[in-house]
């Protein structure tokens, strides 16, 4: 069985072209599930629906149209070798007025349908295109808002090639039939007005606009509102009087710039909103603008939120005469275990948004999205949701449209699931249409078979039994991200630190580079004037305060840096300088060097620590009166051990280089921090030859004043899983060491994050506590203690899914449960290091297509 709803989204898709009748992507009620496999819930009362019609294989729509005296479904139905137009006029809740009735006779093939209510409250106008072998033609038919026919379809122009899209709006007592078709890689409109008795007024081929990439058309102060998107990114803003005609030059309401295909148009009181997705700030962002009936900007373009990660603009939706729109985006950040989260916010005439904000949660991983009507006082929305009771445990839920009704300050009011008692409280399997006035909602559903039962289904809140698929987001739980935003754009990144300087932080990155890529020198010089081939680039990003907008300005530090060193950050004491330890090339070989910068990044000074032969990695620096601890591994002995060392001020060696494992087996990961006269220095080693590869953690003591090795390195605890990703931080007048387990395989759920207290000489206080991590497999850890408390932020890694997690550790440790702050677009963003300092984290994002962005994150603390 199918019933074609998706021509429509399909052309406009093509250039991006948008409207009220063709969303950037497929509504989530258009989206088909699989039969449901519960039986009806018992005692939880469903939906009240009616069958308005059984229709044919082939069928086209039913359509909404809405009116100001009601609302008419329309559809065109198969008969035999030919096809015909019918109408049902319904109530506000979507209850048949009569019966269905034949108009007349239909296309064989249709291509674009809409349904719009006109200047006369009871006429309608359907709007279609009839395609042909040769081309395709736009038709209009005006039928009464009882249903019946007024005018039958009248054919308008031929178009030399398919339409992407077609349009009809209101100009007083005239209406505007708009069409796009394209026009190499942009698109052109052209249309016609008809007149109060719905004749054409001049000529049907009359361009309105050409080179346009998308488009936005709606009634607005007695006239209409063009609204389209440059192909050089600017938006700009046409408004036509009653007759059609462009009443003054187009208005740029944002500059040439990076603006997505995602525009939408909604009128909130004498004001007119655009809206749209933004890519000037490094990543998507919507972004709104006002403009008056006079077509003077009123408020300039700007973004919706504060920047709490990728969004991408769905809808702005608003009533008739309605004081506020309603804009909803999706927010991939949000997105959790397969479930999609979209945001809503109401927005006043002058674009301010609401203190109150909603979320609408779609559970489906398809290329969907919910749909979103405007209510009196709210907004609604027809989404997909897991069918799941309140209080019950639901791993396999069935999937089933679901309707969601928002308040006035966006409070939830009502989520239920397309369970029709005209079905007996089976589920439906499609929901589409969704239609509000001003108290009552409704939309169509239908079933999956030939000839498919559609149904017309009211609306309304009919129980509190089900767990919502939609909530209020008020005061977060904490920890939460409150502002979330890019820094820099990237290559994939192998290493991401940060370190507070001051007033402000510096944070610095390191791109991913295969070492084994042969050393050639380069035939031209690069941008420093060297022919030394060009490996990992390593920048720094000073960040002066917590709210600086747009992309950072990176220092690029070295272009010929070695992704296996790592980036160690480490502010002087007493001094205003910050010492870079890395590794780069020198010679062809890895050498381990150190870099003073100021808190602006820039270069004050230079040593190469080391001259070796051999593989150098994993560098660690720990600040100290007068100096540095700095601490690597190496490969001069042809095995991975640890060294250390002291540095002053001007980076002067203090004694000589010590080495602290002498043992088989590669050291890794390496952390230190200094307590009273020594350090601790912890690192992962793999040492058991029966288990390669899987790591524990051990601990040494070094002297502050030269490193030398105080006693012997010790194994913290022995596991059976890999140990990795040690940290140290001071707490208290010990220091907390903390690191995570992968777990094994033949143990599902076994990974953790494993944490132990050490005392003031470095010596465990108690045995180590172990926090197992039901959310995946841990990819990295960093950790800010503050007087008793710790914040632990950590990724996890789920199938193809990854996320930040965050959580507070006392220093009792007594518990930690850690929360999910945030999504990441790739598994292997997860598995970069992380940079935490008080409120920020910088951490590393990356997508399937292999774009990464390194991005600053503001965390809300309990």
């Amino acid at each position: 069985m199918t019933l074609r709803f998706g021509s429509l989204l399909l052309a406009a898709a093509l250039l991006g072209g948008c409207g009220p009748s063709a969303p950037a992507a497929e509504s989530a009620s258009r989206h088909r599930r699989a039969t449901p496999k519960t039986p009806p819930a018992e005692g939880i009362v469903a939906l009240h629906s009616t069958e308005i019609a059984r229709v044919p294989d082939g069928t086209y729509g039913p359509y909404v149209g809405e009116s100001n005296r009601g609302s008419v479904l329309v559809w065109a139905a198969a008969e035999q070798e030919a096809r015909g137009w019918h109408t049902l006029p319904v109530g506000a809740d979507g209850t048949p007025i009569g019966a269905a009735r034949r108009i007349a006779d239909a296309p064989p093939e249709i291509g674009l349908v809409v349904v719009r209510g006109g200047p006369d409250a009871d006429e309608l106008a359907i709007a279609s295109t009839r395609r042909t072998g040769l081309g395709e033609w736009v038709e209009v038919t005006l039928v009464r808002a009882n249903g019946e026919l007024v005018k039958p379809p009248r054919a308008l122009v031929e178009l030399a090639t398919r339409a992407l899209w077609v349009e009809v709006v209101s100009l007083g007592e005239r209406r505007l039939v708009a069409w796009a078709v394209q026009q190499g890689d942009d698109a052109e409109l052209k249309g016609v007005v008809l007149g109060a008795n719905g004749e054409p007024e001049g000529d049907p081929r009359a361009l309105i606009t050409a080179g346009v990439r998308a488009w936005q058309l709606v009634p607005f102060a007695g006239g209409a509102a063009l609204g389209v998107v440059r192909p050089d990114g600017a938006v700009e803003l046409t408004l036509l009087s009653p007759r059609g005609e462009a009443r003054s030059k187009p208005v740029v309401v944002s500059a040439p710039g990076r603006t997505e295909l995602d525009l939408d148009l909604a009128v909130a009181g004498e004001s007119l909103i655009l809206a749209w997705s933004d890519r000037r700030d490094g990543e998507s962002r919507v972004y709104r603008a006002v403009v008056g009936a006079d077509a003077a900007i009123k408020v300039a373009a700007g973004p919706i939120t504060t920047p709490l990660g990728e969004q991408a603009l769905v809808r702005l939706v608003a009533r008739p005469g309605g004081a506020r729109a309603f804009a909803a985006w999706e927010t991939p950040a949000e997105r959790e275990a397969g479930v999609r989260a979209f945001e809503v916010v109401a927005l006043d005439a002058t674009g301010r948004p609401s203190a109150d904000r909603g979320r609408v949660l779609l559970d489906s991983e398809e290329g969907v999205v919910p749909e979103f009507a405007a209510t009196g006082d709210g907004v609604a929305a027809l989404t997909l949701g897991a069918v799941c009771e309140r209080k019950a445990t639901c791993p396999d839920a069935d999937v089933l449209p679901t309707f969601v009704r928002f308040g006035p300050k966006l409070e939830v009011q009502a989520s239920e699931p397309f369970r029709l008692d005209a079905l007996r409280g089976e589920p439906a399997e499609l929901g589409f249409g969704l239609a509000c006035g001003r108290d009552q909602c409704f939309a169509l559903a239908a079933l999956g078979q030939a000839p498919a039962p559609v149904f017309s289904v009211k609306l309304e809140r009919r129980s509190d039994a089900w767990k919502p698929a939609a909530r209020r987001l008020g005061a977060e739980e904490r920890p939460y991200i409150r502002e979330n935003r890019v820094l820099a754009t990237s290559d994939a990144l192998a290493d991401v630190t940060l370190a507070r300087v001051g007033k402000g932080a510096l944070a610095a990155s390191l791109t991913d580079f295969d070492p084994t890529t042969p050393w050639v020198k380069l035939k031209t010089p690069a941008a420093d004037g060297r022919f030394e081939p060009l490996r990992a680039r390593l920048d720094l990003f000073p960040l002066k305060d917590e709210t600086g907008g747009g992309l950072a300005a990176p220092v690029m530090l070295s272009a010929r840096a070695h992704s296996l060193g790592g980036i160690a950050l480490s502010p002087g004491t007493g001094t205003g300088d910050v010492l870079v330890a890395w590794t780069g090339f020198d010679l062809g070989q890895p050498q381990v060097f150190l870099t003073l910068v100021g808190a602006d990044g820039v270069r004050r000074s230079q040593r190469m620590l080391t001259r070796k032969s051999g593989d150098a990695s994993d560098v660690a620096a720990a600040s100290l009166a007068g100096g540095w601890l700095v601490a690597w591994v190496d490969e001069r002995d042809k095995d991975p051990e640890l060294y250390a060392t002291r540095v002053d001020q001007k980076l002067t060696r203090i004694g000589q280089e010590q080495r602290l494992t002498k043992a088989p087996g590669p050291a890794t990961q390496v952390t230190l921090a200094p307590i009273g006269d020594f350090a601790v220095v912890a690192w992962a080693e793999a040492r058991d030859p029966q288990a390669p590869g899987e790591a524990d953690i051990y601990l040494r003591r070094i002297a502050s004043r030269d490193a030398t090795p105080q006693g012997n390195e010790r194994p913290v605890l022995a596991t059976r899983g890999h140990s990795f990703a040690p940290v140290l931080e001071p707490l208290g007048d010990g220091l907390l060491l903390a690191w995570l387990e992968r777990g094994t395989e033949d143990a599902p759920g076994s990974s953790a994050i494993v944490m132990a207290l050490l005392d003031s000489t470095g010596a465990e206080r108690d045995a180590p506590r172990r926090f197992p991590l039901e959310g995946g497999e841990p990819g990295a850890l960093a950790v800010d203690c503050v007087g008793e408390r710790c914040h632990v932020v950590l990724t996890l890694r789920s199938g193809d899914l990854a996320a930040v997690h965050a959580g507070v550790v006392t220093a009792d440790l007594s518990a930690f449960a850690p929360r999910r702050l945030a999504s990441l677009g790739s598994r292997a963003a997860a598995g970069v290091p992380l940079g935490l300092e008080g409120s920020e984290l910088v951490y590393s994002d990356g997508d399937t297509e292999g774009r990464w962005k390194l991005r600053r994150a503001l965390i809300d603390w309990p």
